[in-house]
Order: C-alpha cells, then structure tokens, then sequence
C-alpha cells in the first residue's frame, strides 16, 4: 500500500454530508416517500418529467471527504432525497476543491549519529461536492414517463451505503472504525439528522 493511501486513510472513513434546502415552506419535512432509491435524470430530461406532473420539492447539496467522490454523493443523494419523498433527482452543479494533509517530517541518521530531517511534504487530494434539485412525479402518472425514467425494481429496494452520514468512530488507539455496508444499511439518516429503521419504511400506497 502506498505512503499517499496510508495518509488519506488517516483521514477517516469515507462520509458524505447532505444538506437539505425545500422549495415550499410545505415540504420542509419533505412528503411520504414513494421510493427508496430515487431516479437520476438529466437537464434533457426536464420536459418530459414537467409534462408527467413533476413538482420541486427542494435542493440537496452533498458534500464528500477525501474518500467520498461525485459518485459516493450522488448514491447517497439518491437515498436522501427519496426519503424526503423525491422521484427524480437532477445535478445541477459540481465542484472541487483541493487541500493537502499536514506536512511529513521524515528523520534520518547515519552510524555516526549524524541526523538530518527532510521535509516530504503533504499529500494532496480533493473534496468534492455536488448539488441537485429534487422532485416528485406523482405515482399515478409514471407511465407518462420515457421509460428511462420511470422507477424501476432497483428504486424499490433499499441500498447499502457507500459513503455511511457520519456513521465512523473511533477505536480506543484513534483508529477509523467503519460499519460495514450490511449493518449500514439497516438504518437511514435524513437531512435533519434523524435515524429510522430503513427496512420497516412504509412506501405511499
């Protein structure tokens, strides 16, 4: 394993942080879910859900550590924002930016005790964030959607998180301990910080 892994590592865990920002003072906590997974639509695809019904729930901004990439955010979007009772969501925006761990001071000495410290430098890695809008197609009229669009058997099912909301802690020498994704997905974290049990979430009928 290469020095630069060993030092992002030392970073924590991968983690995603979700903000959640409602279009209507009505859906600050969001309406019942119809999905577990949301569906990932594009700016071409903005016609086709207006003329389905599809009404703006609100914006949801994700943001990834180190390990955490666009796509660990857009995974974790997609559950977020079906929880908050999205159908669609639509990347509006994307962004970097880079930092640098702390500075590595390495100390080398000769048999004749001779000692020099060389400074190796930091390893430089980005942090990346995503924005989307979030909205919600009526069940009724899905069969309006290009068939792209429409929920499928995958939407219906919980996904285990990649990139767990601030699910890491630490061990008794200050090691990054991490649930596994199986123990990860038994639970969901929404954008208010609430926990409730995933598996037991009653879709709208």
């Amino acid at each position: 394993m290469s020095l630069a892994v060993l030092e992002l590592a030392g970073l924590g865990c991968a983690r995603v942080s979700v903000a959640y920002e409602p279009h209507k003072a009505e859906y600050r906590n969001g309406l019942p879910p119809l999905l577990f997974v949301a569906v990932v639509a594009h700016r071409g695809d903005i016609e086709a859900l207006a003329s389905a019904g599809a009404e703006m729930l609100g914006s949801m901004r994700g943001d990834g550590n180190a390990l955490a990439g666009h796509g660990y955010i857009e995974k974790e979007v997609q559950t977020e924002a079906a929880a908050l009772g999205a159908t669609h969501i639509l990347l509006t925006a994307e962004s970097s930016t880079v930092d640098r761990t702390p500075d590595r001071f390495v100390t080398t000495c000769d048999k004749k005790g001779n000692c020099t410290t060389s400074n190796t430098g930091g390893i430089a890695y980005s942090l990346e964030s995503s924005g989307y809008v979030l909205s919600r197609v009526p069940r009724e009229r899905w069969a309006q959607l290009p068939v792209a669009l429409q929920p499928g058997e995958a939407n219906f099912k919980p996904k285990p998180r990649q990139a767990p909301v601030e699910r890491c802690r630490q061990d008794g020498r200050g090691r990054p301990v991490c649930k596994s994704a199986r123990s990860a997905a038994k639970s969901c974290v929404t954008a208010s910080g609430d926990k409730r049990a995933c598996a037991p979430r009653q879709m709208e009928r």
